[in-house]
């Protein structure tokens, strides 16, 4: 059967097309994050919508600044109703921490590179107001051998409309194994 494809017909599907054309020296990271609004969410649709695997630890009752996460987010209450647990547990089982701020990281922002750093985990840090470097990150994730990244950045109420907004575009960009 030379020259035959052997992909099953249901490869031509949209997650068919995504698994075979992943771009050489990318790969299919695995997010994990806290699932807080904002960047978290942003990370977490992204990932779900390019078909990656994604996880992560979350307060108890699976709390968020708006109300209950989803739970179409498989995410894992972490014992603790407090952020910063779930902060600490996201950071220490990546192999990495992204994080997406406007300006310098502040409040929980600071606190998910803090605990990356301290856990020996590389952290690239990225503007929201500035258009990323795709190459430069895909050099990092490479780098650093990252196959388990951590994506943190600020709430929604940080700046209402434009958190999530900007960290969804930036993501849906970076994230894509294929472009």
């Amino acid at each position: 059967m030379q020259g035959e494809s052997l992909l099953p017909e249901s490869a031509e599907t949209e997650i068919g097309k995504r698994i075979i054309n992943v771009v050489a020296g990318k790969r299919r990271l695995l997010i994990v994050n806290g699932g807080q609004s904002g960047v978290d969410r942003a990370a977490l649709d992204s990932a779900l919508k390019l078909m990656l695997p994604c996880r992560g630890w979350c307060p108890d009752q699976r709390w968020a600044e708006d109300g209950a996460i989803a739970s179409h987010y498989p995410l894992t209450p972490c014992g603790s109703p407090t952020p910063a647990v779930r902060t600490e547990l996201n950071a220490y089982d990546s192999d990495a921490t992204l994080v997406l701020t406007r300006g310098a990281p502040t409040d929980g922002t600071n606190l998910t590179s803090d605990r990356a750093l301290a856990h020996g985990r590389p952290v690239l840090i990225l503007d929201l107001d500035e258009q990323p470097n795709v190459v430069q990150f895909w050099e990092w994730i490479r780098a650093h051998d990252v196959r388990i990244l951590n994506v943190g950045g600020p709430r929604e109420s940080f700046a209402p409309g434009v958190v999530y907004a900007r960290s969804r575009k930036i993501l849906d960009l970076l994230l894509d194994p294929t472009r």
